[in-house]
């Protein structure tokens, strides 16, 4: 079993080896994405992480492609291990609140730690930083990402979490910048690619939430 704190331990070890893709260890000949784009690929303990060019124009300075690549980091994980690990009894993968918490979380707390290190500069990694600190994260995740069919967690406070980015973060936009496709191999996780644009958190119950892809 992988738990959080060991698995983002090793992401912030692997973001901060990776710099700006200098981790891409084994290359694979470029090809032509769907895109247009050429995209590299990179094998990080043992895990694929395909990188489509968008992902470069990500400022060495903000460290925005550090955050993102942690988030990509950890939903590789889960869709080739974690899933089976919390879902014995699924036989095929899907997407699901806890992933995105663990991702989310993740990326956050990588984010904040290079932060304190390197000065980075980044609107939305800082909105995350506070709402994590406020203790309101599962409550963003569940109120704020878009998702087609979750199931809700129980102990949500929607009513403290709607006062509290109201107070804080009333114009926060919600951002993306990894997302789980299928392939012919199984499920591609590519960093630098949108699956909904930004969203404004409007704090509506689940089902009125737009349905956003994986």
């Amino acid at each position: 079993m992988i738990d959080s704190q060991r698995l983002r331990a090793w992401m912030l070890c692997t973001v901060i080896a990776c710099g700006v893709m200098a981790c891409a260890s084994q290359q694979e000949p470029a090809r032509k994405a769907a895109t247009g784009s050429s995209p590299a690929l990179m094998n990080v303990g043992g895990h694929r992480i395909e990188i489509e060019k968008p992902a470069f124009a990500f400022s060495k300075s903000s460290g925005r492609l550090n955050g993102w690549l942690g988030y990509a980091l950890v939903r590789r994980v889960w869709v080739d291990i974690k899933f089976r690990q919390q879902f014995p009894g699924e036989t095929a993968y899907r997407y699901s609140f806890e992933e995105e918490l663990d991702a989310r979380e993740g990326a956050s707390k990588i984010w904040s730690e290079l932060k304190s290190k390197d000065h980075f500069i980044d609107p939305y990694f800082d909105d995350l930083h506070q709402i994590d600190d406020a203790g309101f994260f599962r409550e963003y995740v569940w109120y704020c990402v878009p998702h087609p069919d979750w199931s809700q967690p129980a102990g949500l406070q929607q009513s403290a979490f709607s006062q509290w980015m109201s107070a804080h973060l009333p114009e926060h936009q919600v951002e993306t910048w990894v997302a789980v496709v299928p392939g012919s191999a199984g499920q591609r996780v590519i960093l630098g690619v949108q699956p909904h644009r930004p969203v404004k958190c409007q704090l509506a119950p689940a089902e009125q939430l737009p349905p956003g892809p994986q």
